[in-house]
């Protein structure tokens, strides 16, 4: 029951992050520079650093269809202002602050809704969809 309610609270606070208002349009503010940084959050934080330690696509397409699929649709640019994010290159370390910390109307995944293991294994799935460049 605990289990179902905590995937209950995180479907919420992400079907909510999926509001618009806060997209950037094309070439705009918060628009990918080169070197797979972003605007807003700039350089990565050092905390954020390291390669992908997980092999486990499988999971991390679960983790992907659980917690992204319903803002970010694969192939379709996603869904209301969440972008696609296959073939966006960005580095580990700017994906993992992107999720931990979120930004505009995407929200922030704590480790206590999203773990580091679910996080590493959703990390292996997006280099496979060349999400993450590794």
């Amino acid at each position: 029951m605990k289990k179902f309610l905590i995937a209950m609270t995180a479907m919420a606070l992400m079907l909510g992050g999926c509001g618009g208002g806060g997209e950037a349009e094309e070439g705009g503010e918060g628009e990918e520079t080169s070197g797979g940084e972003h605007d807003e959050h700039g350089t990565p934080d050092a905390s954020y650093e390291g390669a992908v330690t997980s092999t486990d696509v499988s999971g991390g397409q679960q983790v992907y269809a659980d917690f992204c699929s319903g803002c970010h649709q694969e192939g379709n640019g996603g869904s209301g202002a969440a972008p696609a994010v296959n073939d966006i290159g960005w580095s580990p370390a700017r994906m993992r602050q992107q999720i931990r910390e979120g930004e505009d109307s995407m929200p922030a995944f704590s480790a206590s809704v999203l773990s580091d293991e679910q996080l590493e294994s959703l990390m292996a799935y997006l280099v496979s969809t060349n999400g993450v460049a590794n």
